[in-house]
Protein backbone atom coordinates (compact mmCIF):
# COMPACT_ATOMS: atom_id res chain seq x y z
CA UNK A 1 0.00 0.00 0.00
CA UNK A 2 1.79 3.62 -1.05
CA UNK A 3 0.63 6.29 0.27
CA UNK A 4 -0.40 9.70 -1.80
CA UNK A 5 2.52 12.42 -1.68
CA UNK A 6 1.00 14.43 0.92
CA UNK A 7 -0.19 11.75 3.47
CA UNK A 8 3.85 10.38 3.12
CA UNK A 9 5.08 14.27 3.68
CA UNK A 10 2.85 14.13 6.83
CA UNK A 11 4.00 10.95 7.54
CA UNK A 12 7.39 11.45 7.25
CA UNK A 13 7.35 14.41 9.45
CA UNK A 14 5.60 12.85 12.21
CA UNK A 15 7.77 9.58 12.38
CA UNK A 16 10.75 12.33 12.37
CA UNK A 17 9.48 14.03 15.40
CA UNK A 18 8.81 10.94 16.84
CA UNK A 19 12.40 9.80 16.48
CA UNK A 20 13.69 12.94 17.42
CA UNK A 21 11.65 12.98 21.19
CA UNK A 22 12.57 9.17 21.23
CA UNK A 23 16.32 10.09 20.91
CA UNK A 24 15.90 13.16 23.60
CA UNK A 25 14.21 11.04 26.05
CA UNK A 26 16.76 8.38 25.80
CA UNK A 27 19.82 10.73 25.85
CA UNK A 28 21.14 8.93 29.11
CA UNK A 29 20.88 5.06 27.62
CA UNK A 30 22.29 6.10 24.33
CA UNK A 31 25.51 8.39 26.27
CA UNK A 32 25.41 5.13 28.32
CA UNK A 33 28.37 3.13 26.15
CA UNK A 34 30.58 3.24 22.67
CA UNK A 35 28.21 1.41 20.69
CA UNK A 36 25.01 3.33 21.21
CA UNK A 37 26.38 6.42 20.63
CA UNK A 38 26.74 5.13 17.56
CA UNK A 39 23.39 3.65 17.22
CA UNK A 40 22.54 7.51 17.89
CA UNK A 41 24.50 8.01 14.57
CA UNK A 42 22.40 5.85 12.79
CA UNK A 43 18.90 7.15 14.13
CA UNK A 44 20.18 10.20 13.40
CA UNK A 45 20.51 9.12 9.69
CA UNK A 46 17.51 7.80 9.88
CA UNK A 47 16.23 11.43 10.55
CA UNK A 48 18.07 12.42 7.71
CA UNK A 49 16.12 10.31 5.24
CA UNK A 50 12.50 11.12 7.08
CA UNK A 51 13.51 14.76 6.71
CA UNK A 52 14.44 14.27 3.16
CA UNK A 53 11.61 12.45 2.14
CA UNK A 54 9.18 15.02 3.69
CA UNK A 55 11.17 17.55 2.35
CA UNK A 56 10.81 16.12 -1.25
CA UNK A 57 7.46 15.71 -1.03
CA UNK A 58 6.80 19.34 -0.31
CA UNK A 59 8.59 20.58 -2.72
CA UNK A 60 6.19 18.46 -5.38
CA UNK A 61 3.03 18.98 -4.00
CA UNK A 62 4.17 22.82 -4.16
CA UNK A 63 6.39 22.86 -7.58
CA UNK A 64 4.57 19.81 -9.54
CA UNK A 65 5.15 16.24 -9.35
CA UNK A 66 8.97 15.46 -11.13
CA UNK A 67 10.39 17.70 -8.84
CA UNK A 68 13.79 16.50 -7.84
CA UNK A 69 16.02 16.99 -4.47
CA UNK A 70 19.42 18.65 -4.78
CA UNK A 71 22.80 17.92 -3.45
CA UNK A 72 22.30 21.82 -2.37
CA UNK A 73 20.09 22.98 -0.37
CA UNK A 74 17.57 20.13 0.13
CA UNK A 75 20.30 17.24 0.90
CA UNK A 76 23.08 19.71 2.82
CA UNK A 77 20.08 21.09 4.92
CA UNK A 78 18.52 17.90 5.77
CA UNK A 79 21.49 16.62 6.55
CA UNK A 80 22.97 19.25 8.52
CA UNK A 81 19.59 19.65 10.65
CA UNK A 82 19.89 15.49 11.36
CA UNK A 83 23.75 15.91 12.48
CA UNK A 84 22.73 19.19 14.57
CA UNK A 85 19.79 17.16 15.76
CA UNK A 86 22.53 13.97 16.57
CA UNK A 87 25.17 16.03 18.13
CA UNK A 88 22.71 17.26 20.88
CA UNK A 89 22.73 14.18 21.93
CA UNK A 90 25.95 13.08 22.20
CA UNK A 91 29.25 14.58 19.52
CA UNK A 92 29.98 11.03 18.41
CA UNK A 93 26.22 10.27 17.66
CA UNK A 94 26.71 13.75 15.28
CA UNK A 95 30.13 12.59 13.81
CA UNK A 96 28.83 9.03 12.87
CA UNK A 97 25.66 10.60 11.43
CA UNK A 98 27.33 11.31 8.48
CA UNK A 99 28.77 8.47 7.14
CA UNK A 100 25.60 6.28 8.17
CA UNK A 101 23.04 9.48 6.15
CA UNK A 102 25.69 9.36 2.96
CA UNK A 103 25.32 5.36 2.90
CA UNK A 104 21.28 6.06 3.55
CA UNK A 105 21.51 8.56 0.47
CA UNK A 106 23.44 6.26 -1.67
CA UNK A 107 21.05 3.42 -0.90
CA UNK A 108 18.09 5.72 -1.56
CA UNK A 109 19.93 6.84 -5.09
CA UNK A 110 20.20 3.17 -6.33
CA UNK A 111 16.88 2.56 -5.36
CA UNK A 112 15.16 5.42 -7.13
CA UNK A 113 17.57 4.54 -10.12
CA UNK A 114 15.70 0.70 -10.12
CA UNK A 115 12.62 2.40 -9.71
CA UNK A 116 11.98 5.66 -11.92
CA UNK A 117 15.44 5.56 -13.90
CA UNK A 118 15.23 5.21 -17.53
CA UNK A 119 15.83 1.73 -19.13
CA UNK A 120 18.76 0.87 -20.65
CA UNK A 121 18.38 -0.15 -24.29
CA UNK A 122 20.94 -2.51 -25.78
CA UNK A 123 23.22 -0.69 -27.82
CA UNK A 124 23.27 -2.55 -31.49
CA UNK A 125 26.27 -1.63 -33.74
CA UNK A 126 25.28 -1.07 -37.14
CA UNK A 127 26.09 -3.72 -39.75
CA UNK A 128 28.45 -3.11 -42.68
CA UNK A 129 28.04 -4.62 -45.96
CA UNK A 130 31.20 -5.87 -47.68
CA UNK A 131 32.46 -4.24 -50.90
CA UNK A 132 33.15 -6.87 -53.58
Amino acid sequence: MSLTTGLSCIMSCLLSVITIAGMRLGKEWICSSKQLTILGGFLGSIIFVLLLTMTNNAENIFFGSGFQSCIFPEIFTCMLIACIISGLIHPVCGTTCIPFSLFALYCVHQLCQELYGTPKQPSVAPVQKKRN
